[in-house]
Order: structure tokens, then sequence, then C-alpha cells
């Protein structure tokens, strides 16, 4: 009998090893830990020492504040439908945004300026939105004369060790089908519409969202 076990326990761990050995690893961005996460409002950096990374494009116009507090609540709308956190809201960066502004101004580079606003809100980690360019369609969703483009970039401050941890950039501009074959998936995912400026930036989130890890 004690035979029989041994060779019944061996098969089971050589079946193990195998099966285990045929499945694929598939890897992920690494999740953030269960932290303190804040979220900052979505701003745009109008001057070079606004820039966490990048440049600023020429002849950008400075947005309506309407186009980025829709930004702010399409981004809290994404994170709560593909996320299980729980995030300090921008509403409290705005608060410790105007703190630092008021008694900082110009004396801080906009890492540290975030790394105070982090801190004013008292989280481990701060996630800060940035639009870059903004572009939206001439037209309407069944043709346009010129296509919505947004680039922006979602950074994530490490708070404590004050710095800068990730990146995502998104850089788009949208293109009819006939000019670039590859884009048949966004074009059947956008149901063969010319989209708006807000909903090619809500693409963006998802994916930043996603690569990010939060």
């Amino acid at each position: 009998m004690k035979l029989v076990q041994r060779i019944s326990i061996t098969l089971l761990l050589l079946t193990g090893l195998i099966l285990g050995g045929c499945q694929k690893v598939t890897q992920g961005p690494t999740p953030l830990p269960e932290v303190s996460i804040g979220v900052a409002r979505f701003t745009q950096p109008l001057h070079t020492w606004d820039l966490l990374a990048g440049y600023i494009p020429e002849g950008q116009a400075e947005l309506e504040d309407k186009i980025l507090r829709e930004l702010d609540q399409n981004f809290e709308t994404q994170l709560f439908r593909m996320t299980n956190r729980r995030y300090v809201s921008a509403g409290a960066s705005a608060r410790c945004l105007e703190l630092d502004t008021s008694k900082k101004a110009g004396s801080s580079t906009a890492l540290a300026k975030w790394i105070n606003v982090g801190q004013c809100m008292g989280v481990d980690f701060l996630v800060v939105p940035q639009v870059l360019q903004w572009q939206d369609r001439d037209g309407g969703e069944a043709g346009t004369y010129h296509p919505a483009a947004v680039t922006m970039d979602i950074f994530i401050i490490d708070v404590a060790r004050q710095r800068a941890s990730s990146r995502f950039h998104f850089e788009e501009t949208q293109e009819s089908l006939a000019n670039n074959l590859m884009n048949f998936s966004k074009f059947v995912e956008r149901k063969g519409k010319w989209i708006s400026a807000q909903q090619l930036a809500e693409e963006g989130m998802r994916k930043g969202i996603k690569e990010l890890g939060l």
C-alpha cells in the first residue's frame, strides 16, 4: 500500500508540474498598493515651469475652465467604473493648490508644487492629469472639417518619496478609416462616427487607468 501511495503522489506532482508549465503567464501593469491616493484637477500647463514632462505645443490657446471641469467629472466617472479604490477628490486638490500658489507663487518647480498639494491632501500618491493640446472637431458625427485632437499626460506622484513615479502619455488625432486602415478596431468601436475631443480624452483616460495600474 505504501508503494502505491508513493507512486500516486509522484504522478500527481508530475501532472501538476506539466500543467503548470503549459499555462501562459500574462503580465499586466503592476497595480498600486492599498494606499491613500488623491486625484488632482485637470490643469493646462501654459508655461515651461508648469510642466512635469514634455513640451507645450505652439499656438495652443488657453482652455475654458468649463472644459477642464468636464474632464474632471469624466475622469472621476472612469475611475469609479474601472477601479475599486477610494480616491481623495479633485475638489480637495483645488483648495490645496490655491494655498500652495498663494504661498509659493513662482518659487517652486511643478514637481515641488504637486508634492506640496499631495502633502496638503494627506495622501501617499497623487494622480495629476494635464492637457497639453486640445482641438475639438469642426463638424458633426457624420462628417467633419477638422477632427478632434487631444494630447494629455497622467502622472502619479509619490508624495512620500517626493518623485514622479509613473507617466502615461496620450496623443491622438482622429483619422478616417480611408487614411489609416490600422484604425479599423477604433472605427468599429466608435461606430463609424467622428467623436468629440471629450470622447477622445475619455478613451485616453481608460487606457491610462489600465496602464498605470489604478
